[in-house]
């Protein structure tokens, strides 16, 4: 068994839980422990386990199954579509912002030069 810190686990927004991890050999069903998780940590593409996980767990146990298999780097952008999409809209909104002050100071600018070149017309006669 291994104690660690408290962590947000499901959503960065939560409040932080008390998590413990435990050996798959020390999980007991008579004390309620059910496993719906299983996290491993492997070297190499993670992509291309999917076939040798389902092979493992059933030499163990045929009436294990496994349901959906993700990659850490999945997971987290799974977590932040919110926040990815907040931003991206709003680089949106600034880029428009930034395009109409750019041709306001266009406008203003050739109204300047427009009023002002009968009066540079003006001094070469």
């Amino acid at each position: 068994m291994g104690i660690v810190g408290d962590i947000k686990y499901y959503n960065a927004y939560s409040p932080m839980n008390a998590m413990a991890f435990f050996l798959l050999s020390q999980a007991r069903e008579d004390n309620g422990n059910i496993f719906h998780e299983i996290q491993l940590l492997v070297a190499g593409a993670p992509q291309n386990l999917q076939t040798t996980l389902q092979q493992t767990l059933a030499s163990v146990d045929p009436h294990l199954t496994v349901i959906r298999a993700i990659t850490f780097d999945d997971q987290l952008s799974r977590n932040f579509n919110g926040e990815r999409l907040i931003a991206r809209l709003t680089t949106l909104y600034a880029l428009l912002a930034l395009i109409l002050a750019c041709v306001g100071l266009y406008g203003v600018a050739a109204y300047t030069v427009a009023r002002r070149t009968s009066e540079m017309t003006a001094n070469r006669k």
